[in-house]
């Protein structure tokens, strides 16, 4: 979402995981551990979130403001493990809310793999396709899949031309489709592990 400073994503955000995901897994993404609490606590008080909330960092008081308003039940970690078990600790259809820090995306990463879990495994493999995209090819994937941006909004926003674009987006694409090759190969049941 692009939007200005003040204008409301945190909560916009809220709003969409409510209905999107009510009763399941949501990963939030923030640049500072600041700014994971301020958003830990504005889902919880303001946006509705309920339910378990998992901070992925190493200040222990994290979710404090937000577990204030008693509608959280809060956890924090800096271990995979941990994490791996916090969210696998859900009471069934209880949702999870799980806040890190882009610094600490490995850790989600690895969590999931440790858990062998479907439920964060595409959302998390791919915010960390697309955090290892660079400029261009990284704001394009922003615009075209999470802004929903046609290509010639796009080409408007970035100051480019349509086939630049186009251009932009295959090649993304391609580089994420690359990272996330190796672990679609590694999982139970694909011919890699048949013939093993």
């Amino acid at each position: 979402m692009v939007a200005a400073t003040g204008s409301g994503k945190t909560l916009i955000a809220a709003g969409c995981a409510r209905r999107l995901a009510a009763r399941g897994v949501v990963l939030v993404l923030v640049p500072t551990i600041e700014l994971l609490e301020q958003t830990a606590e504005a889902w919880s008080l303001k946006g509705g979130r309920r339910g378990l909330a998992v901070a992925a960092c190493s200040r222990e008081e994290a979710l404090e403001s937000a577990e204030a308003g008693g509608r959280i039940r809060a956890q924090v970690s800096t271990q995979a493990a941990r994490i791996a078990d916090l969210v696998a600790s859900a009471r069934p259809g209880e949702p999870v809310t799980v806040y890190a820090t882009y610094a600490s995306l490995e850790r989600i990463v690895q969590a999931d793999i440790d858990a062998d879990t479907t439920d964060l495994e595409t959302g998390v493999s791919v915010a960390a396709a697309v955090l290892e995209l660079s400029g261009a090819k990284f704001d394009v994937i922003i615009l075209r899949y999470l802004n929903r941006f046609t290509v010639e909004r796009t080409a408007r926003a970035m100051g480019i031309d349509e086939n630049t674009v186009r251009s932009l987006t295959s090649q993304a694409k391609a580089k994420i489709r690359a990272r996330l090759a190796p672990r679609r190969l590694l999982r139970p049941g694909t011919a890699k592990d048949d013939q093993e």
